[in-house]
C-alpha cells in the first residue's frame, strides 16, 4: 500500500491508497524511479505514480482493503515549496508482531539508491515485468 501525504490538494489528484500487490521494495523502487524521472517536481510526482502504475495495482477507497498488503509506504512532501520527497516503509510480519517500521523517514532518492540494482534507472522497464511476475 502506498499513500501520499503533505501534497497540496490542488497539485495533483491524490489517491486514498494505491495497492501494490505484495509491495516488495525491489518492485517498488524502479517504478518510483521512473515516476521521479518523468515528474521531478514534487507537485507532479503523485500523478506520475498513478499514470505509471501497472494495471494489477488499483486504487482503494479506504485503508481497510490494505490489510492484505505485506508492505506499507508513505511518501510525503516536506520543506519549503515541496522540494523534499521523503519515504517511510513498514512491513507486516503477521500474528502478534504486526507492522514493524523498516525504513524512514528518509529522502526518496536515498531509498532509490539503496534499492535499485546496477543498470536500473528511472527509464528502466524492468519493473514492469517484475510487477507482473
Amino acid at each position: 500500500m502506498l499513500e501520499f501525504r503533505g501534497f497540496a490538494a490542488g497539485q495533483a489528484p491524490l489517491p486514498g491508497v494505491l495497492l501494490l500487490g505484495p509491495g516488495d521494495p525491489a518492485v517498488l523502487a524502479p517504478w518510483l524511479a521512473q515516476a521521479l524521472a518523468e515528474a521531478p517536481s514534487p507537485a507532479a510526482f503523485p500523478a506520475a505514480c498513478l499514470r505509471l502504475a501497472p494495471a494489477p495495482w488499483r486504487l482503494a477507497a479506504g485503508a481497510g482493503e490494505a490489510e492484505e498488503a505485506a508492505y506499507r509506504y508513505r511518501i510525503s512532501c516536506h520543506g519549503r515549496a515541496g522540494r523534499g520527497l521523503r519515504l517511510q516503509c513498514w512491513r507486516h510480519y503477521g500474528g502478534a508482531i504486526g507492522w514493524q517500521r523498516r525504513c524512514g523517514p528518509m529522502a526518496l532518492e536515498r531509498f532509490l539508491a539503496h534499492r535499485l540494482t546496477p543498470g536500473q534507472s528511472g527509464r528502466a522497464q524492468a519493473w514492469g515485468s517484475a510487477a507482473r511476475a
